[in-house]
C-alpha cells in the first residue's frame, strides 16, 4: 500500500514558480509577470480537476497551445484564462530545472 502510494506521489509536480528567468522567457510572447503569475494559479486549481501537472518542460513551447487549446472545453477556460496559461507554459518550459 505504502508503494502505490509514493509512486501515486511521482506524479504530482509542483509548477515552476515566477522568476525572472521565466518573465525574461516569456518576452517574445509579450506577457506580463501578472499575466504569467495568472496562468499559473489557473494551470494549477483548473488543470488539476481532471488530471495531475504533468511537468511543463515535458512539451516544447511550441506544443502547449495545441494541448491547452484541445482540453480546454473540459476545463471551461475562457480565452483570457487560455492566453493566460498558454503564456505560463510557453515561459516556463524553456527553463530546465
Amino acid at each position: 500500500m505504502i508503494t502505490l502510494f509514493i509512486v501515486s506521489c511521482a506524479n504530482f509536480a509542483s509548477p515552476p514558480a515566477i522568476t525572472p528567468a521565466i518573465i525574461a522567457n516569456a518576452r517574445p510572447d509579450h506577457a506580463s509577470a501578472n499575466e504569467l503569475a495568472t496562468g499559473r494559479k489557473l494551470f494549477v486549481s483548473r488543470c488539476l480537476e481532471c488530471h495531475t501537472l504533468p511537468l511543463v518542460t515535458k512539451h516544447s513551447p511550441d506544443e502547449w497551445p495545441h494541448l491547452v487549446s484541445r482540453m480546454s472545453g473540459r476545463a471551461n477556460l475562457s480565452a483570457s484564462d487560455q492566453s493566460a496559461i498558454i503564456a505560463y507554459l510557453r515561459a516556463a518550459s524553456f527553463v530546465r530545472h
